[in-house]
Formats: C-alpha cells, sequence, structure tokens
C-alpha cells in the first residue's frame, strides 16, 4: 500500500462518511416533525454524537474545521476556474495572433508568384505555377501601399497578440510564454521595418538592393526567433504540445539558415524570386503550427 496517499485517502473517506451522515440527520429531522417516537429521537441522538466525532477525527488530521475545508476547497475551485480561463483567452489570443501574423507572410509570398489565388500557390508548389518575372516586379508587387498594409499590419499585430497572451498563460512561467512572442517579433519585426523604410513600388530596384543588403541581417533576426520559439516550446506540459512547438522553431530555423546561406551567394538578387516561395513558406506553416498550439490550450 502508498503510505504516501493513505493519510488523503483517509481525508476523502471521511469527508464522504460525514456527508452521508449529515444526509441522514436530515432525514431524520424531517421525519422527526411528523413522528417524534423514542426511537427516532435515539436514531437521531446518535447520529448527531457519531458526527461530531467524525468531525472531530477530522479536524485533529487536517488541523482544520470541516467549513474551513470546504471554503478552501471552494477557493481553489474559484483560483483553477480563474487560471482555466485565463489560460483559455491566452490560447485564443495566440490563436489569432499566429495566424494574422502568418497571413503577413503568407502576403509576401503570393507577390512572388504569377497569380494571387490560393491555387496559384499550390501550382506553383506542384510545379506547374510561375515566379513572377523579376526581382523588381516583386518588390514592386510587396511594396505598393495597399500591398504593404497587408504585409506590416498582420506581422507587426500578430506577433503583439502573442506577446500579449505570454501575460495570461497561467500553465507556464511568464518567461517562457514571452519569448514566443518575442519570438515571432523577431522573425517579422527585421523584415517589416526593411519593407516599411523601403523607397516604396516605385524605386523597385532599390527595394531589391535594400532587401539582398540586409538579407544577413533578416536571416539573423530569423534565426533568433527560432531559438526564442524553441525554448518556449520546451516549456509546454503537454509531449505534443512541445513536439509541435519544436517542429515550428525547426522550420524557422530552416528558413533563417537557407537565407542566410542565400545572402552570401553571388546570384543571390536573380534567387530570391524562385526561392521565396519555399523558405518564407515555411515559417508561414511553422507560424501555423503555432496557432494550432494556440487552439490546443484552449481545448485542454
Amino acid at each position: 500500500m502508498n503510505t504516501v496517499e493513505d493519510p488523503k485517502r483517509m481525508r476523502t473517506k471521511l469527508r464522504l462518511d460525514l456527508k452521508d451522515v449529515r444526509r441522514q440527520i436530515e432525514d431524520l429531522e424531517d421525519l422527526l416533525k411528523s413522528d417524534k417516537s423514542p426511537e427516532n429521537v435515539e436514531a437521531h441522538r446518535k447520529l448527531v454524537e457519531y458526527e461530531k466525532k467524525l468531525k472531530d477525527q477530522y479536524e485533529k488530521m487536517t488541523g482544520l474545521s470541516l467549513d474551513q475545508a470546504s471554503n478552501l476547497e471552494s477557493k481553489n475551485i474559484r483560483v483553477a476556474d480563474k487560471q482555466y480561463k485565463k489560460s483559455t483567452f491566452s490560447g485564443f489570443l495566440a490563436l489569432i495572433g499566429a495566424y494574422l501574423f502568418a497571413w503577413g507572410f503568407y502576403n509576401t509570398v503570393l507577390h512572388s508568384i504569377v497569380g494571387f489565388a490560393p491555387t496559384d500557390l499550390l501550382d506553383y508548389f506542384m510545379g506547374t505555377g510561375q515566379s513572377v518575372a523579376s526581382a523588381n516586379v516583386f518588390a514592386a508587387s510587396m511594396t505598393y501601399p495597399e500591398s504593404l498594409y497587408l504585409i506590416d499590419g498582420p506581422l507587426v499585430g500578430g506577433a503583439v497578440l502573442v506577446l500579449l497572451s505570454g501575460l495570461f498563460d497561467s500553465s507556464r512561467s511568464k518567461l517562457s510564454s514571452l519569448l514566443e512572442g518575442l519570438g515571432l517579433i523577431s522573425v517579422g519585426g527585421y523584415f517589416s521595418y526593411i519593407l516599411y523604410t523601403s523607397p516604396g513600388d516605385q524605386h523597385a530596384a532599390e527595394v531589391v538592393k535594400l532587401i539582398i543588403d540586409n538579407l544577413m541581417y533578416i536571416s539573423i533576426s530569423i534565426l533568433v526567433g527560432g531559438v526564442l520559439l524553441f525554448l518556449g516550446a520546451l516549456s509546454h506540459k503537454s509531449f505534443f504540445r512541445k513536439l509541435l512547438g519544436i517542429i515550428c522553431s525547426g522550420l524557422v530555423l530552416f528558413a533563417g539558415a537557407m537565407y542566410f546561406m542565400l545572402s552570401s551567394a553571388s546570384d543571390a538578387s536573380s534567387r530570391l524570386v524562385s526561392v521565396w516561395p519555399w523558405y518564407t513558406g515555411a515559417i508561414v506553416v511553422a507560424i501555423g503550427i503555432y496557432g494550432f498550439i494556440g487552439l490546443l490550450r484552449m481545448l485542454k
């Protein structure tokens, strides 16, 4: 027998016995209203004495009266319920933030292929679609004011929502949760800044040069973000969520490493458009997985 669990089992048995005795007393008291026979009165007296004996035994064992224990239990239930609601809200913010962030990078991928429909993107990955004519076309399309709004807005907004979700996550330490928000800020922050400060669609060649010149720094920021996401993933208590988090960080690290290698290539400018959907697509998938983790946090 597990002696460590015996006291807990005994306390539970006492609570159950007390509830059963209390129910019998209440039933007898109802009966005594119409039948005050000596047998019923005596049975009521013995039950009351037995209840008092059980209460004294419970108090000696726990150091708390039954009322104090009940109040403490109710308080613990309220705290647990509050923590559950906070964790659910945290998961909701992570879910919305992640998919908003993924949408921002997804919008950049669409500008690197011919066509803007999801089927066009699928055709590209299947080998039947085409890249846009040049990096200049890609840059001009991506930095058009309306296009830029649909890239920078989701990247910044999504990262902020994920960062805020860490403040409400009661299932892990605040630091571990905030690491993931900082990871997304690192993944998209520098790239978003480069686009925001670019000369715009009227100067496509200058935008391409700006991206290529800063590609190493963009890749480093993505790699740092991948490391932060990995550290955050390790804090998940669920093995499945931890595994998904590691896969998410691995895809981000892969994208960062590929862009780092591209940054030192002599033909980086000409290759940029053809590899963009594959490398950035890995980030989109990674953050999509992170959003799914947020959904699992809501459903736990």
